[in-house]
């Protein structure tokens, strides 16, 4: 247990993790839910360590969520909808 302490007390204190690039990367694929299960022990494991990462992945997720939630019920005037959808017509015809 006083391994794992130390490892993460290490980075307790760093700006950037060493491998903040490739956690970068990992950590996007693994939000956008196209991540390898390797991938996903990396990271799950790699977070518990570094706590630059943790708050990466945090705050990631967070903007993920809160643009998918904007996104998912957006507000369309019905006469937008209906203008789009005769514009759609008339060019088919």
């Amino acid at each position: 247990m006083g391994s794992l302490l130390s490892k993460w007390f290490g980075n307790f204190g760093k700006k950037q993790c060493a491998e903040r690039n490739k956690c970068l990367d990992i950590l996007n694929i693994v939000l956008d839910g196209e991540a390898t299960e390797e991938q996903k022990e990396y990271l799950e494991s790699h977070i518990d360590l570094c706590l630059p990462c943790l708050n990466d992945y945090k705050l990631e997720k967070t903007i993920k969520e809160l643009l998918q939630s904007k996104c998912e019920n957006p507000q369309v005037p019905t006469g937008l909808i209906e203008a789009i959808k005769s514009k759609i017509s008339e060019k088919t015809v």
